[in-house]
This record gives structure tokens, C-alpha cells and sequence, in this order.
């Protein structure tokens, strides 16, 4: 009964440190997630009933349609010139309403240059023209996204077009569906070259979003989700009559925002002028690009980095309206969609960027939740997008260094690995040490577990299901919480078996129950857990690599390969080493080392959790973060950790009391006659 009183007392402070994760210190930080900042930004928060990606919609609109209005400085078409002289007024009014402080700035200017060369019936390549600039620059201005931000599903796409636009547009998309007869004007026609040819899938995105006024096109705006909008408006450009996809190598360096947002006719004479695709014809060029329809790109990094900035400015908008919790979900996703899919790659190019990127997002967002100075959350806005600039200078350069990608697969690899080696050594020298050799089976199968299922985990990411950045973290997180309590119990056992007989005594009185029972569980699963993380990040790690160093990827292997030969040297030298540790010091280290590393998994798994909004997050007064033992400045991080280290100390001091109270209670033996004589 004493000895479960003094282990109460050493698991005290650990269990009162976890209350922390989950109970509000106070109500002050939670009332201010709900009644956010009073100080507004009037130009950010008046009600604005015009849709600014409309807008870019109707810039598409008149681009494409103008040429059908107007030709040779004359009027062809009364109705779609009426069209195109109301929608660039529209379209200067809307934009006057929403950025009212870029007043006679250059693209105000020019959207009145717009308006006015409407008016002035020019010819139609010029109006295309400046419309093609002022997508781009609003876009920009307006924080909008103009392509998808995961990979495009055709199959969907196509899915999605016969139960819902056949029946106007045709099965084949020649626009002659059953209810075609009805509508006036006629669907349009995707097989027709010469209209699919000018079009975009942004601008399909649009019309399939918005709907076309005076039209039969309706809104799917809330039928379809983003992405299945995307996914449709890609399918659509797939119908052409002559679409003949035909791959050629190298592939032009053409991005997902090139084909949502240019039109083949625009990319074949930017292929024109290139002189890897000079010498092709035009048709060649053309079937360059509809293998490119066909098989869209994954995102580009410079790509990832605008979907950062675009979260970025619209989580420092919500904030400037009074709305603090919709600007904390904002960063979390600009961390979480934009950076986070790069930093595989990032960390073995530099890594001490990323982890002032990471600092950074945290400060930010602690900042939003303790209700600090504006000043200081405008600080580590900027900071943010002084970081962003250095990651865009970082992955700028599209040249393929074979020797630096062969040292970035043999780096992740080893140290990957070794990671994962060094927590299994300890585990099996310390059983051949204690002479409980026979269970060293138990960490063995855990650790094959962790590696076979790292593998599947991969296989069914990539084939089966999409597992988003924000599952891998949450994954990454848990998985470092679970090792972290097996860790702690662990090294909590081995300190109360550190006394060697007492040790001895033990393992022969456990040997069979061990054996018999597969009370190695315990072994088993921290190998496991410890093995299938270390997996489940080098996966990552190398796909992002693969994805990044086209044309390099023998390198990659030729890492892989001669860095797990490296690996292999390095644990059977760590297992040498270890068998040679005498037994009361090793006992003492190992129990050290896995308490260590507790404290180290406890730390990571809160910070990736609190990253992405599944823990609250409850910031100090001050600003640190020390990587080596993932400690950060929060209160629920900081206070788990100490808890941990208070019973790990409590542990030890247990030991000691024990060992106190077992020698005064030793009964000296009586001394012989003679000698008390």
C-alpha cells in the first residue's frame, strides 16, 4: 500500500499538467475569439453584394465575347455590344466598391482605359489582351485563387457532365441535348475548335459557378463543391472535336495556373516562342497541351506559395473585421495547404527557414487568439511574408542538381532512420543487457509492424484514399502523444527496477509470465509506434523529393540504396556499442533517455496538434522555441513537459525512499557471544 502511495505521488504532477490541455485558464481569451477586435477597417467590412470573383467572370465574359460584338471599329451584334459596355462599367464599379482605396492606382486605371476602349469600339485582340492583364492583377488584388488547389479528378469531371450537363449540352458536348431545342441562345458547343480553343477552365469555372444572365446556364454554385467545379471545367476542355493528347520529352514546364487560366490558343503560341518547341507545328503544339489537358500537373511550389500569401491576406482581413477565430482558421490553413506540402523538400534545402516559418505561424496566430496590439499582429503579418519572399527564392530555380537531390535522399533515409534505430537499440540492449534476451522478439515484430505499415499507410494514401495535409498532421501528432505515454511509463518502470538484485529478482520471477502472456506488449508497441512514424514521414519525404527532382529520380534511388546500406552499418554499431554498457549505469541512462524522449514526443505532438486547431492554444508573454526539445511557448505544451519531468524527478526521488526505508527496516544480525562478551 506505500508503494502505491509514493507512485501516486510521482504520477501527481502528470496527471494534473494534462487538465491543462483541455480546461480554459480563463474566460477572457474565449470571449475574445467571440467578440474579436473592436477597431475595424471600414473599407474591409462594408457589405458588398458584388462577388469579387464575379467580377473576374465578367472580365472572362467580355475577353471572350467582345470579338462577337464589334469588328473593324463597327457594331455586328447590338445585344452583346449593350452586354459589353454594361458589364465593363459593372466591372470598374465593383472594383471601386470593394478597393476603394486603389483610387486612381494603376488598375483602377486601367479598367477605366477598359471602359473606355469599349466605348470606342476597338478592335477585339486589344480588349482580349487587357482583359487577360486584368484577371491576372485583380486576382492578385482580390486575394482570388484562379486554379485548384489538389489534383484534378477527370473521372469526376466526366461523371459530373453526363448526370448534369448532357442533358442540354449533349453527350458529347456538340451542344444538341434533349432540352437544347428549348433554350434560346443555344448551349454551347465544346466540340467547336474555334470556341474551345479561347476558353479557359477558369473562365468554365466561373459560368459553372455563377451561372450566364439571359441564358439557360443556372448557378452550381451550391450543388457542386469547389473541386468538382474544377474537376468539370477541366473535363469540358477535353471535348474538342480534334482533341488528340500526345506526350513529348521533355514536358513544357507548364503550371496548374497556366491551363486553368490560359487558353490553348494563348499556350501554343507561348510553346511557339520557345525554342525547345520551335520547331514543332502548330499541331504538334496543340496535342503538347491536350496531353497536358489530359494529365494536369500537380501544384508547383511557387503555386503552393501564392495559396499561402492569398490564406494569409484573407486570415489578416478577418482580423481587421472584428473576426479573430475565421482569421485563426485562415492562417491554419495557409500553413497547412501551402506550406506544409513543401517542407519535405524545404528541410533538406533549408531548414533553418523553416523552422523560423513555423516559429512564425505560431506567433501569428498566438497573437490573434491573446488579443494582442495591432501593431504586433501587423509585425508578424509582414514577418510571414517576408518568409514567404524567401521560400519563393528558394524553390525559383528550376535547375535539377543531381549530386545535391543524391545527398537529399541518402540524408532523409539515415536520418529518418536513425531516429527510429536509436529508440530500438536502447530497447533490445537493454533486454540482451538484463539477460531477458528472449523478448527481444516483441520489439523486433513491433518493429517490422511499423515498417510494413508505413508502407501500406503510403499505399492507401496514394491509391485509395487522399489523406490531406491536415490527416498527416493530426496523424504525425497523435501517433508522438501515444509514444510519448509509452515512452513515460517505460522509463518509469526501468527507474524502479534500476537496483540490479532487485532487477535480477524480477526478470526470473517474470521470465515465464512474459513469455507465456506476451507481456512484451508494451515493447512491441513502443517499437511500433516509434518505427511506423519514422516511416510514415520519410514516405512524405521522398515523394515530395520525386515530385520536386524530375529527370534526377536515379539519384534518389542510388541515395536510397547507399544510404540504407549507411543505416545498417550505423544500428549494428549502435548494438555493439550498447551490449558493452555496464548494467547498473546503462539502466540508469536508458531510463534518462526514454524519459528524454517522452519529453521530446509530448512537446511535438501538442505543437502539431495546436497547429492545426485540434488542441486550443493558450500563449505566454513571451516568445521562444527550442527545436532540439520541441519546447514552445504555451501554457498546455509547457505544462504536460513539466509534469513529465515533475514525475520523472518523483519517480527517481521513489526510488530513493524505498531504498531508505528498506535499510532502517533491515534487523541487524545478533553479534556472537564470545564477541559481546
Amino acid at each position: 500500500m506505500k508503494s502505491r502511495s509514493l507512485y501516486f505521488v510521482a504520477f501527481f504532477p502528470l496527471v494534473i499538467s494534462l487538465f491543462f490541455l483541455f480546461i480554459p485558464l480563463n474566460s477572457s481569451s474565449h470571449n475574445q475569439l467571440k467578440e474579436g477586435h473592436k477597431n475595424q477597417n471600414p473599407s474591409l467590412t462594408a457589405e458588398d453584394n458584388l462577388n469579387p470573383q464575379k467580377l473576374i467572370f465578367l472580365l472572362q465574359y467580355i475577353g471572350i465575347d467582345y470579338g462577337g460584338a464589334v469588328k473593324d471599329g463597327k457594331i455586328v451584334n447590338q445585344f452583346e455590344y449593350n452586354e459589353m459596355v454594361e458589364f465593363s462599367r459593372l466591372v470598374l464599379k465593383g472594383y471601386e466598391k470593394l478597393l476603394p482605396e486603389k483610387k486612381g492606382l494603376a488598375t483602377h486605371l486601367t479598367l477605366q482605359k477598359l471602359v473606355q476602349l469599349v466605348q470606342n469600339k476597338v478592335d477585339g485582340k486589344e480588349i482580349q489582351s487587357l482583359t487577360s492583364t486584368l484577371i491576372r492583377d485583380l486576382s492578385e488584388e482580390l486575394n482570388i485563387l484562379p486554379y485548384p488547389t489538389k489534383p484534378i479528378d477527370l473521372a469526376e469531371g466526366r461523371s459530373l457532365y453526363q448526370q448534369t450537363c448532357a442533358v442540354c449540352h449533349g453527350k458529347t458536348g456538340d451542344g444538341k441535348g434533349p432540352s437544347a431545342r428549348k433554350l434560346n441562345p443555344k448551349p454551347s458547343n465544346f466540340r467547336e475548335a474555334q470556341f474551345s480553343n479561347k476558353a479557359t477552365p477558369y473562365q468554365f469555372f466561373n459560368a459553372i459557378t455563377f451561372g450566364v444572365e439571359g441564358t439557360g446556364m443556372a448557378s452550381y454554385k451550391e450543388v457542386f463543391t469547389d473541386q468538382q467545379r474544377w474537376n468539370l471545367a477541366f473535363y469540358l476542355t477535353t471535348l474538342r472535336e480534334d482533341f488528340q493528347p500526345l506526350k513529348s520529352n521533355p514536358l513544357p514546364a507548364i503550371t496548374v495556373q497556366d491551363l486553368a487560366t490560359k487558353s490553348n490558343k494563348t499556350l501554343v503560341m507561348e510553346l511557339k516562342n520557345n525554342k525547345a518547341y520551335s520547331d514543332l507545328d502548330d499541331q504538334a503544339r496543340q496535342q503538347l497541351i491536350d496531353y497536358l489537358r489530359k494529365n494536369p500537373p500537380q501544384m508547383s511550389p511557387e503555386e503552393y506559395l501564392q495559396l499561402a500569401r492569398q490564406k494569409i491576406a484573407k486570415s489578416l482581413q478577418a482580423y481587421q473585421k472584428g473576426n479573430p477565430s475565421q482569421a485563426i482558421k485562415f492562417s491554419v490553413e495557409a500553413y497547412l495547404n501551402g506550406i506544409e506540402p513543401l517542407e519535405p523538400f524545404m528541410v533538406q534545402k533549408n531548414a533553418s527557414l523553416v523552422t523560423e516559418t513555423e516559429n512564425e505561424f505560431g506567433k501569428y496566430r498566438r497573437a490573434l487568439k491573446s488579443k494582442a496590439p495591432r501593431t504586433q499582429v501587423m509585425e508578424s503579418y509582414h514577418n510571414l511574408n517576408r518568409l514567404l519572399v524567401a521560400w519563393n527564392a528558394e524553390v525559383a530555380s528550376t535547375d535539377i542538381d543531381r549530386g545535391f537531390t543524391f545527398i537529399q535522399s541518402l540524408t532523409i533515409i539515415v536520418r529518418e532512420g536513425i531516429e527510429a534505430a536509436l529508440l530500438i537499440a536502447l530497447l533490445i540492449t537493454y533486454l540482451v543487457a538484463s539477460g531477458y534476451t528472449s523478448l527481444k522478439r516483441y520489439v523486433i515484430a513491433g518493429s517490422l509492424a511499423g515498417v510494413v505499415l508505413g508502407i501500406i499507410t503510403w499505399i492507401a494514401s496514394e491509391y485509395f484514399v487522399q489523406v490531406s495535409f491536415l490527416g498527416q498532421e493530426a496523424l504525425e501528432g497523435f501517433t508522438s502523444l501515444i509514444a510519448a505515454a509509452v515512452l513515460f511509463s517505460v522509463s518509469f518502470w526501468i527507474i524502479h527496477k534500476i537496483d540490479i538484485q532487485k532487477w535480477k529478482t524480477y526478470i526470473k520471477s517474470q521470465a515465464e509470465k512474459a513469455l507465456g502472456t506476451g507481456s512484451g506488449f508494451a515493447l512491441s508497441f513502443t517499437a511500433f509506434l516509434a518505427v511506423y512514424r519514422e516511416a510514415f514521414e520519410t514516405v512524405l519525404f521522398y515523394q515530395a523529393l520525386w515530385l520536386k527532382s524530375e529527370g534526377a529520380q536515379s539519384y534518389i534511388w542510388l541515395g536510397f540504396v547507399l544510404g540504407t546500406i549507411a543505416l545498417i552499418i550505423l544500428i549494428v554499431l549502435i548494438f555493439k556499442f550498447g551490449l558493452r554498457i555496464p548494467l547498473k549505469p546503462f539502466f540508469g541512462i536508458t531510463g534518462l533517455l526514454l524519459g528524454l524522449l517522452a519529453f521530446v514526443f509530448a512537446g511535438y505532438g501538442i505543437r502539431e496538434l495546436q497547429a492545426i486547431g485540434l488542441l486550443k492554444e493558450t500563449p505566454l508573454p513571451w516568445n521562444f522555441n527550442w527545436k532540439l526539445l520541441e519546447i514552445h511557448s504555451t501554457i498546455e505544451g509547457l505544462a504536460v513537459q513539466l509534469g513529465i519531468l515533475l514525475s520523472f524527478l518523483s519517480g527517481w526521488l521513489t526510488v530513493y525512499v524505498e531504498k531508505f526505508k528498506n535499510m532502517k527496516n533491515v534487523t541487524p544480525e545478533p553479534k556472537p557471544a564470545n564477541e559481546a562478551a
